[in-house]
């Protein structure tokens, strides 16, 4: 009797963790084992919940702003934005009047990359609900800036795919 009781208690606690991991992998783009903690004490794997937008905008040499439409929904291209950011290398002893300091037409256009929970949309298509993540780089720089006094070490094919990303995506004027 006491073996079948066992059975059952063991087939239950398996079925309830089996359907608490299956909730975790369809409403959360990571995992409690599995999320970036590198560059960003407080990601939390739970913060990450489903739907979540990117969002870009972009300053031109001549200051013109570009706001690119957000892309809803897509897992995919939103974790490879955070674990690759996750992944720069920080830098230090870096301030942002040095982060600025070459002239506008070296640096080329400003790019900002939200990455945010979306909870809703307003009348502009435009997402809300809280930032997750958001960062700033050059497009002739090789670093990134996040809140002004974070500095970070952006790859060339990582700016790439962002550029390619937000420049594939139909612009608001």
């Amino acid at each position: 009797m006491r073996v079948k009781n066992r059975r059952i208690y063991l087939t239950v606690f398996t079925i309830l963790v089996l359907l608490l991991f299956t909730y975790v992998k369809l409403n959360f783009i990571y995992t409690p084992f599995f999320y970036p903690n590198k560059n960003q004490n407080s990601f939390r794997w739970y913060k990450f919940k489903n739907p979540i937008d990117i969002e870009g905008h972009c300053w031109t040499e001549s200051g013109e702003q570009i706001i690119y439409r957000p892309i809803r929904n897509d897992e995919k291209k939103a974790r490879y934005i955070i674990d690759n950011f996750d992944k720069m290398q920080i830098i230090e002893n870096l301030d942002n009047d040095r982060y600025i300091s070459p002239l506008p037409s070296e640096r080329g256009r400003e790019y900002t990359v939200i990455i945010r929970r979306a909870s809703s949309e307003n009348e502009s298509r435009r997402s809300a609900g809280p930032i997750l993540l958001q960062f700033s780089f050059y497009e002739n720089n090789d670093i990134a800036q996040q809140d002004g006094v974070r500095f970070y070490k952006i790859s060339d094919e990582y700016k790439r795919y962002i550029i390619s990303l937000l420049s594939d995506i139909t612009q608001d004027k």
